[in-house]
C-alpha cells in the first residue's frame, strides 16, 4: 500500500496561515527529520475507514477558499500560485485553472514573468464528449492529458472531429477519440520531453455581446460544463486511491498516481451574466463539496452585490493601506470553517524573479511573506 498525501503544501507561511493545527506529515520520500504543515488539506474519500490515520482530518478537508480583494489586489496571482504549489514536491497533483476575466494567452504571459510557465498547460476545452458520455471516459480524456509529457502539443480536440463539437458533427466513440489525440500529441515531441505535474489552463463557454439578455443560460452552461470536468477529476481521485490501496510497492512516489485535487475559478463576479446571487454561490459550492474537490474563488470586493463570507469555508482578504508614506499591502484569513487558522493582517508582496531577494521560496511562487511575529493584529 502506497500513502497518497492528504494535503497540499504551499510554502511555510502560507501554510501556517492557512493551517495553524499541529498536524504534521513525514512521508517516506520526504527524508528524516522533515516535517512540514499542509497549507490546505484534501477532502477524504468517502469509503475511507474511520479508523484510518488521515481520518483525523475533516472530511470536506479544508473547504472552498475564497480569495477576495479589489482590483488588482493580486487575488488572481495568488490563485495562480497556489495551482501551481500542487505541482511542485512534495505534492506532486495535478490542478486546474480557469480565468473568466483573462485569455490563455495571457495567463501564459503572466506565468512566464513569475517563471511558472513550465507547469503549464493551455487546454481550449474541458472534454470532447458528448452528453451520453460515462464518468469513466471523462476521466480517460483527463488521464490522456496529464499523462502526456508536457510538451504535448494539446488544446486541439476542437478541431479533430471529435464528439464534443456541436452543429452536426460526427459522433465517435470518446475512447477511440482519446486514443486517436494521444497518438497526434506525440508528433514533434523533443526527444528528451519528460512528464510532469502540470496546471490545466481551462476556459469555459465565453459571454456573447448580448449577455445581459441570457439571464441564466451562462451560468447554467458554464456551471455544466464545470460540473462534468469535475466528476472527471473525482474519478481520476478514485482510480488513485484504489490504485495506491492495491501497490505492492511502498517506495513509490506520489506522481505515479494521476490527481487533479482543486481547481481555481477567476473570477465568480463574471460566472453568468451577472453578479452571482446567495443562490448561485451556494450551487457552485456545493458542487465542489458533492465531488470532493478543493475550489479556489477569486471575488472582486466592492461589486454590485457585495460577497457573503458566510457561504465560504475560507476566505482569505487582500487589502492595501497608507502607512508612514508606505504602500503597504496585507493578507489576513477571515474565516476558517473547519482548520484552525491564524489571526491578524500579514503583510505581503508580490515579487518578480529579478527583485526576489529570497523572501519567497522559488519552488513555490511569488507571493512573499515576511517572518513570524511581523504582522498586524486587529
Amino acid at each position: 500500500m502506497t500513502d497518497l498525501p492528504q494535503g497540499i503544501v504551499l510554502g511555510e507561511w502560507l501554510d501556517q496561515l492557512l493551517n495553524r493545527g499541529e498536524w504534521r506529515w513525514q512521508p517516506s520520500w520526504a527524508g528524516q527529520g522533515r516535517e512540514r504543515h499542509y497549507g490546505i488539506i484534501l477532502p477524504r474519500a468517502l469509503n475511507q475507514p474511520r479508523g484510518d490515520p488521515d481520518s483525523r482530518y475533516p472530511s470536506t478537508g479544508s473547504g472552498n477558499i475564497v480569495i477576495c480583494g479589489k482590483a488588482g489586489s493580486g487575488k488572481s496571482t495568488l490563485a495562480l500560485q497556489i495551482a501551481y504549489a500542487c505541482t511542485q514536491p512534495p505534492n506532486c497533483c495535478a490542478a486546474a485553472y480557469i480565468s473568466l476575466e483573462q485569455s490563455l494567452e495571457g495567463l501564459m504571459v503572466k506565468a512566464e514573468g513569475f517563471e511558472w510557465a513550465d507547469a503549464m498547460q493551455e487546454v481550449r476545452h474541458l472534454h470532447p464528449a458528448d452528453e451520453g458520455t460515462t464518468r469513466d471516459d471523462l476521466a480517460d480524456f483527463l488521464a490522456a492529458i496529464l499523462s502526456q509529457p508536457r510538451d504535448c502539443p494539446l488544446g486541439t480536440w476542437q478541431e479533430g472531429g471529435g464528439a464534443g463539437q456541436r452543429g452536426g458533427a460526427e459522433k465517435t466513440d470518446p475512447r477511440q477519440t482519446h486514443e486517436k489525440h494521444y497518438k497526434c500529441a506525440r508528433v514533434g515531441l523533443r526527444p528528451d520531453a519528460e512528464w510532469g505535474p502540470r496546471v490545466l489552463l481551462l476556459s469555459l463557454s465565453p459571454a456573447s455581446p448580448a449577455a445581459s439578455r441570457q439571464g441564466e443560460a451562462l451560468f447554467q452552461e458554464r456551471y455544466r460544463q464545470l460540473e462534468r470536468f469535475l466528476i472527471a477529476a473525482e474519478r481520476l481521485d478514485e482510480r488513485a486511491r484504489r490504485k495506491a490501496q492495491d501497490s505492492k510497492d511502498e517506495e513509490k512516489q506520489p506522481e505515479e498516481f494521476l490527481r487533479l485535487p482543486l481547481v481555481c475559478i477567476d473570477s465568480l463576479n463574471v460566472f453568468g451574466s451577472g453578479p452571482p446571487v446567495r443562490e448561485e454561490y451556494h450551487r457552485l459550492f456545493d458542487l465542489f463539496h458533492r465531488h470532493r474537490m478543493i475550489g479556489v474563488f477569486t471575488v472582486e470586493a466592492g461589486g454590485q452585490t457585495p460577497f457573503d463570507s458566510t457561504m465560504a469555508d475560507v476566505v482569505i482578504n487582500l487589502t492595501s493601506d497608507r502607512e508612514q508614506g508606505y504602500y503597504v499591502q496585507y493578507l489576513e484569513i477571515e474565516k476558517s470553517r473547519y482548520v484552525p487558522q491564524a489571526f491578524g493582517l500579514h503583510t505581503f508582496k508580490i515579487l518578480s524573479p529579478k527583485r526576489d531577494q529570497g523572501g519567497a521560496t522559488p519552488a513555490l511562487g511569488r507571493l512573499s511573506l515576511p517572518g513570524k511575529g511581523r504582522h498586524r493584529d486587529q
